[in-house]
């Protein structure tokens, strides 16, 4: 295995800096268990002012990007496993924080939609105080601007597992800091962002995006645990559902480019587990029905 060197460390640290982020359990609900959960898709490409065809958005850091094989190529699986036509729009982006997710769900065309919200632990470490492309020109410009999928990371650059325990070990020093004191703020926008999507007529769903688990170890167990309860309560607070199911997806170290990017072959393990679970989303919400 390689260690680091200084180029490589110095790459541990930007990968921190945007590791898939920004910068809510009672009783369960029919939309709140271990194994929750469903979504929908489409053709890639710019959105039309009126959203005829149903949509499937998916939002989050770059984790939520790198998740998934592709637009397209989702719209497809969704359809073949006897879902609606739809179309697919991931719009997850570096640094993504809840603040910009509402931006952009402010200037959605109408119509129906599943709007996908990936929760992780890099999504709580930003202030929501000063999001990233938060501006309604932002979010109207990355909307006209969506077409396919484009991944940062492959298979052949994938980090050695040395590497990956220094990013881990630099989230414990570090980044859980982060976590902990942007935490309360983060989670009111996240509650926030659920009630605006239900007032635009979309359908929310709250997702927890992939966590190489195998090579953190117990490094996020505090985190994950407090955002999953969170994510839970608001869940059944909402009559949402929380799709809750990186530990049962099978990914394996290998299909991680670091602590949260896949690569292949983990996207299309994950992709075949989310159209399971948001097929039967889209049948229950009638989205795409005739």
């Amino acid at each position: 295995m390689r260690s680091p060197a200084p180029l490589a460390a110095a790459l541990l640290l930007a990968t921190l800096a945007s590791a898939c982020g920004g910068g809510a359990a009672p009783p369960a609900s029919p939309h709140s268990s271990a194994s929750s959960v469903r979504s929908a898709a489409a053709t890639p490409g710019t959105p039309s002012p009126q959203a005829s065809v149903p949509t499937v958005y998916i939002l989050g850091g770059s984790s939520a990007r790198e998740s998934i094989v592709g637009n397209a190529n989702l719209a497809a699986q969704i359809e073949r496993a006897g879902g609606p036509a739809v179309r697919v729009l991931d719009l997850g982006a570096s640094n993504q924080s809840y603040a910009r997710d509402a931006a952009l769900v402010r200037v959605m065309p109408a119509g129906p939609a599943l709007v996908v919200i990936g929760v992780n632990p890099g999504r709580y470490t930003g202030s929501p105080a000063a999001p990233v492309g938060g501006t309604a020109a932002a979010a109207r410009a990355a909307l006209a601007g969506a077409g396919e999928v484009k991944h940062k990371y492959s298979a052949a650059t994938i980090l050695s597992d040395a590497e990956k325990t220094a990013l881990a070990a630099r989230w414990a020093a570090e980044r859980e800091l982060l976590f902990d004191r942007n935490y309360a703020a983060n989670a009111i926008e996240l509650g926030s962002l659920a009630r605006l999507c239900r007032r635009r007529s979309f359908r929310p769903v709250l997702m927890e995006l992939p966590v190489d688990l195998q090579i953190a170890g117990g490094t996020f167990n505090r985190v994950r645990s407090r955002y999953r309860a969170d994510c839970r309560r608001l869940a059944v607070r909402y009559d949402i559902p929380f799709l809750d199911f990186v530990g049962e997806a099978g990914l394996t170290n290998g299909e991680f480019y670091d602590l949260f990017h896949l690569v292949e072959p983990g996207r299309a393990k994950w992709q075949k587990r989310l159209t399971a679970e948001i097929v039967p989303l889209l049948r229950e919400y009638r989205i795409g029905a005739d």
